[in-house]
């Protein structure tokens, strides 16, 4: 909800155990949700709606988010470790500290988003498009890139260690 007074975003927090059951009944969109700390491991959450959600410190390890929208989040310090993040959006997204080692991110979308001390460790990245990300100690070490490539700009800050 955003109070167009003063642009507000108004969260409503909800419960892991409520987001799946919700989901189980048909639900896709949890937009501009409080999920802080959640364990989402091994979930299928397929086409799921966390636009301008906060997600941070949640795990979401070996879970099915293929299609995903996680645009204008805020998801510090979470765990894609493993998951399926096939053509998910993280567009303006917060992910700062979030590991996404050996995750699948084909043709995800990171564009403007603040991946500052984020960790693709052994990720496939085939087509993922990092235009205009924050990449400031972000690792890519290891990355993989089956038929495809990743997709940078000349940001003159980025700051990439272990790259390729």
């Amino acid at each position: 909800m955003i109070n167009e007074s003063t642009k507000e975003i108004k969260r409503i927090k909800i419960k892991a155990d409520m987001l799946l059951y919700k989901y189980a009944d048909g639900k896709r969109d949890f937009r501009n949700i409080s999920l802080i700390g959640a364990d989402l491991r091994n979930v299928n959450l397929r086409g799921v709606d966390f636009r301008g959600s906060v997600l941070s410190s949640s795990y979401f390890d070996n879970a099915n988010l293929k299609d995903a929208d996680f645009s204008d989040a805020i998801i510090i310090n979470a765990f894609f470790e493993n998951a399926d993040l096939t053509r998910a959006s993280f567009r303006n997204a917060n992910l700062g500290f979030s590991s996404f080692a050996y995750a699948n991110l084909k043709n995800a979308y990171f564009m403007e988003a603040d991946l500052t001390r984020a960790d693709f460790y052994k990720a496939d990245l085939s087509n993922a498009d990092f235009r205009g990300a924050k990449l400031k100690a972000t690792s890519f070490k290891n990355v993989i890139l089956k038929n495809g490539k990743i997709i940078l700009d000349g940001n003159a800050n980025v700051v990439i260690k272990d790259i390729f």
